[in-house]
């Protein structure tokens, strides 16, 4: 592991930045200090940046609220999210669940019109606001607290009917302004202990990691860079699929490292969070994305 401050530092040693949303571009309210001026710089330096996100939504709006952030588009070669990877498996009946015709699915976002926008455009989904008519549940975000008492009783009843769970957000928590929040993953994971089956589209699964390589397929595996502030998604996926992998501090992590001062509490802070999750150590470190 490396400790570095900029991208610059290692500007040799890759030729496609791949930049997790949440966490290393914006907080989701707005851009963290130094992002805008990075991916400016990226631009101008002729490596491309491809956002690959976790997000249950389409690509198009993410593309709209990253841009509304004051991102330019231009500094983005490409979009990717996890709700992208599923709604285009579905629309290529790609996706391992048996089912005869249309497929009915039964969501759980944060916003009844977020299913309806996901859904539009693909003739081999269909939404249904009754478990016992649906083919399987389709966990795109969590509703509000005052909600999550129904979210358990679809989990119930979804269970007795044996439906699967598709997961278009596989991240158990997510950095906001004020902290990090519970996330749609972590819902994922109680449906998965009460004993139903999860189908989950996202980092750290090999597909979206697969799609963004398509992307550039001349690029070497090791030239693409994943940036990303989650050991367990961004970084293990990455490394998985053969990428450099550098890790960002001031993320979802941020609290392990509030008294780090030196690079031997740094590394330290790392392996042991890498431990933690069971998985590889990234390539190279750094405060944030600059």
């Amino acid at each position: 592991m490396k400790v570095i401050s900029s991208l610059s530092e290692i500007a040799d040693e890759f030729d496609i930045a791949v930049l997790d949303q949440w966490g290393v571009l914006h907080n989701g309210r707005e851009p963290y200090p130094s992002a805008i001026g990075a991916l400016e710089r990226l631009n101008k330096s002729g490596k491309p940046a491809i956002v690959l996100s976790n997000s249950g939504k389409r690509a198009a709006v993410n593309i709209r609220r990253i841009c509304g952030m004051g991102f330019p588009e231009q500094s983005i070669r490409h979009v990717e999210t996890s709700g992208e990877t599923a709604w285009r498996a579905f629309e290529e009946r790609r996706f391992p669940v048996p089912q005869s015709g249309r497929m009915k699915l039964y969501p759980i976002s944060e916003r009844r019109l977020d299913a309806e926008e996901w859904a539009a455009g693909n003739m081999e989904i269909g939404l249904t606001l009754s478990v016992e008519d649906a083919d399987a549940l389709l966990l795109m975000g969590l509703p509000g607290d005052s909600e999550t008492e129904s979210v358990d009783l679809v989990f119930r009843k979804a269970i007795e009917l044996e439906l699967p769970l598709i997961c278009t957000n596989p991240d158990k928590s997510s950095p906001r302004s004020f902290g990090n929040v519970r996330s749609p993953g972590a819902a994922a994971d109680e449906y998965s202990r009460l004993g139903g089956r999860v189908i989950a589209y996202g980092k750290p699964f090999p597909e979206v990691f697969e799609a963004v390589r398509l992307l550039e397929p001349n690029v070497g595996r090791h030239r693409f860079l994943m940036v990303g502030d989650s050991l367990e998604h961004d970084v293990s996926g990455a490394s998985a699929a053969g990428f450099s992998t550098a890790f960002v501090r001031k993320g979802i992590h941020r609290s392990a490292f509030a008294s780090c001062v030196a690079e031997g509490e740094i590394r330290s802070v790392v392996s042991k969070l890498a431990e933690q999750f069971g998985v590889s150590m990234p390539d190279y470190i750094l405060p944030e994305l600059a």
